[in-house]
């Protein structure tokens, strides 16, 4: 069976530890309108697509390392994704989604950046990307109420921490 859509993968190479990957999934009529997906690390690729109004979109796919990962390479990523935005010009929308690993909680009153529907305590990745979000201008997610299983990628198999 053919695939109606063309896959844009970065990644590490095979041989390699198979850590971060990112990518797109563009249906095959749309990939002709848009500026091929550019892979900027493993762990963050952008697609930049035209909008009617002479405009563009940047979409930004992003998997951040895990709090099992390095120092270095957790601010190495939020020094790439921060450069990367910063990059976006100001007139272009933008979107960063994917899995963030970072839990932000719940404390909407302190971060501007943070809505009400949070949950759990802040852990130090979601403190960094907070930050982030605080330093450039950005959102979350937790502006929107959602069922509570559609908050959390991730529930520790004692159930008693919420990732």
């Amino acid at each position: 069976m053919k695939s109606s859509y063309t896959l844009f993968w970065k990644g590490n190479p095979e041989g390699r530890k198979r850590e971060g990957g990112v990518g797109f999934a563009i249906r095959h009529t749309l990939v002709e309108k848009i500026e091929h997906p550019t892979g900027i690390t493993n762990r963050l690729m952008k697609l930049k697509v035209p909008l009617a109004c002479g405009r563009c979109l940047s979409i930004l796919s992003v998997y951040a390392p895990t709090m099992e990962s390095t120092e270095e390479s957790i601010m190495s990523f939020y020094e790439t994704l921060r450069n990367t935005i910063a990059a976006v010009p100001i007139e272009e929308k933008l979107i960063a989604l994917g899995d963030f690993n970072a839990r932000v909680g719940q404390d909407h009153d302190i971060w501007g950046t943070l809505g009400r529907y949070g949950i759990g305590k802040v852990n130090s990745n979601g403190l960094l990307l907070l930050q982030l979000c605080s330093e450039i201008n950005l959102v979350s997610n937790t502006f929107f109420r959602q069922k509570h299983k559609c908050k959390v990628t991730w529930t520790h198999p004692d159930q008693s921490m919420v990732i």
